[in-house]
Protein backbone atom coordinates (compact mmCIF):
# COMPACT_ATOMS: atom_id res chain seq x y z
CA UNK A 1 0.00 0.00 0.00
CA UNK A 2 0.90 3.43 -0.90
CA UNK A 3 -0.34 6.61 -0.39
CA UNK A 4 0.21 10.14 -2.04
CA UNK A 5 -0.86 13.50 -0.65
CA UNK A 6 -0.67 16.35 -2.98
CA UNK A 7 -2.29 20.20 -2.91
CA UNK A 8 -2.27 22.63 -5.37
CA UNK A 9 0.41 25.15 -6.14
CA UNK A 10 -0.32 28.90 -5.02
CA UNK A 11 -4.19 27.85 -4.02
CA UNK A 12 -5.00 30.85 -2.15
CA UNK A 13 -4.21 33.09 -5.41
CA UNK A 14 -6.09 31.41 -6.97
CA UNK A 15 -9.23 32.18 -4.83
CA UNK A 16 -7.93 36.00 -3.87
CA UNK A 17 -7.54 36.22 -7.94
CA UNK A 18 -10.62 34.61 -9.44
CA UNK A 19 -12.47 33.99 -6.22
CA UNK A 20 -14.10 31.41 -4.33
CA UNK A 21 -16.23 29.73 -6.47
CA UNK A 22 -13.52 29.82 -8.85
CA UNK A 23 -11.57 28.22 -6.42
CA UNK A 24 -14.35 25.44 -5.65
CA UNK A 25 -14.44 24.48 -9.16
CA UNK A 26 -10.34 24.25 -9.66
CA UNK A 27 -10.70 21.92 -6.75
CA UNK A 28 -13.36 19.41 -8.82
CA UNK A 29 -11.73 19.65 -11.68
CA UNK A 30 -8.28 18.94 -9.85
CA UNK A 31 -10.32 15.93 -8.46
CA UNK A 32 -12.01 14.52 -11.55
CA UNK A 33 -8.37 15.11 -13.33
CA UNK A 34 -6.69 12.92 -11.02
CA UNK A 35 -9.34 10.17 -10.59
CA UNK A 36 -9.18 10.03 -14.52
CA UNK A 37 -5.09 9.11 -14.25
CA UNK A 38 -5.63 6.28 -11.88
CA UNK A 39 -5.89 2.74 -12.11
CA UNK A 40 -8.81 0.70 -11.31
CA UNK A 41 -8.98 0.60 -7.58
CA UNK A 42 -7.00 3.81 -6.43
CA UNK A 43 -8.40 5.80 -4.91
CA UNK A 44 -8.71 9.52 -4.25
CA UNK A 45 -10.36 11.84 -2.30
CA UNK A 46 -10.39 15.79 -0.49
CA UNK A 47 -8.02 15.44 2.58
CA UNK A 48 -9.27 19.56 3.60
CA UNK A 49 -8.82 22.65 1.73
CA UNK A 50 -6.91 22.43 -1.07
CA UNK A 51 -5.18 18.67 -0.07
CA UNK A 52 -6.00 15.68 -1.63
CA UNK A 53 -5.09 11.76 -0.55
CA UNK A 54 -4.57 9.33 -3.01
CA UNK A 55 -4.85 5.42 -1.66
CA UNK A 56 -2.65 2.82 -4.07
CA UNK A 57 -3.45 -0.60 -2.87
CA UNK A 58 -0.76 -3.34 -3.56
CA UNK A 59 1.42 -0.19 -4.73
CA UNK A 60 5.22 -0.23 -4.33
CA UNK A 61 7.11 3.65 -3.97
CA UNK A 62 8.69 3.20 -7.72
CA UNK A 63 4.86 2.27 -9.14
CA UNK A 64 3.44 5.18 -6.71
CA UNK A 65 6.26 7.71 -8.24
CA UNK A 66 4.63 6.81 -11.60
CA UNK A 67 1.42 6.88 -10.85
CA UNK A 68 2.10 10.52 -9.22
CA UNK A 69 3.64 12.10 -11.88
CA UNK A 70 0.57 11.01 -14.27
CA UNK A 71 -1.27 12.81 -11.90
CA UNK A 72 0.61 16.17 -11.82
CA UNK A 73 1.10 16.04 -15.48
CA UNK A 74 -2.65 15.65 -16.18
CA UNK A 75 -3.29 18.19 -13.91
CA UNK A 76 -0.67 20.60 -15.10
CA UNK A 77 -1.81 20.16 -18.83
CA UNK A 78 -5.44 19.85 -18.26
CA UNK A 79 -5.80 23.46 -20.55
CA UNK A 80 -8.69 24.64 -18.02
CA UNK A 81 -8.18 28.42 -17.19
CA UNK A 82 -7.05 29.66 -14.17
CA UNK A 83 -4.27 27.13 -15.02
CA UNK A 84 -3.02 25.43 -11.45
CA UNK A 85 -0.64 22.76 -10.53
CA UNK A 86 0.36 20.46 -7.72
CA UNK A 87 2.57 19.09 -5.81
CA UNK A 88 2.69 15.53 -4.27
CA UNK A 89 4.48 13.95 -1.81
CA UNK A 90 4.55 9.90 -1.52
CA UNK A 91 4.67 7.05 1.28
CA UNK A 92 4.49 3.60 1.24
CA UNK A 93 3.45 1.90 3.86
CA UNK A 94 5.97 -0.09 6.01
CA UNK A 95 5.68 -2.79 7.60
CA UNK A 96 3.98 -2.33 11.62
CA UNK A 97 3.15 1.10 10.42
CA UNK A 98 0.07 2.90 11.62
CA UNK A 99 -1.90 4.57 9.03
CA UNK A 100 -1.60 8.36 11.01
CA UNK A 101 2.39 7.46 10.00
CA UNK A 102 2.15 6.40 6.49
CA UNK A 103 -0.10 9.70 5.88
CA UNK A 104 2.66 11.98 8.05
CA UNK A 105 5.51 10.84 6.00
CA UNK A 106 3.82 11.06 2.50
CA UNK A 107 2.41 15.03 4.58
CA UNK A 108 6.36 15.53 5.03
CA UNK A 109 7.48 14.45 1.69
CA UNK A 110 4.68 17.09 -0.08
CA UNK A 111 6.41 19.51 1.90
CA UNK A 112 9.71 18.73 0.65
CA UNK A 113 8.28 18.70 -3.15
CA UNK A 114 7.07 22.73 -1.84
CA UNK A 115 10.54 23.40 -1.27
CA UNK A 116 12.10 21.98 -4.34
CA UNK A 117 10.22 24.87 -6.38
CA UNK A 118 6.33 23.23 -6.58
CA UNK A 119 4.42 21.23 -9.62
CA UNK A 120 6.65 18.25 -8.53
CA UNK A 121 6.87 15.19 -6.77
CA UNK A 122 8.71 13.50 -3.69
CA UNK A 123 9.13 10.13 -1.78
CA UNK A 124 9.32 9.88 1.64
CA UNK A 125 12.92 8.74 2.87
Amino acid sequence: LAVAVFDVDHFKRVNDTYGHHAGDEVLKRVANVAAKALRAGDMVGRFGGEEFVIILPDTTTQTAMLIAERVRSSIAKSGSTPRVTVSIGIAELAEGETGESLLRRADEALYVAKRAGRNTLRSAG
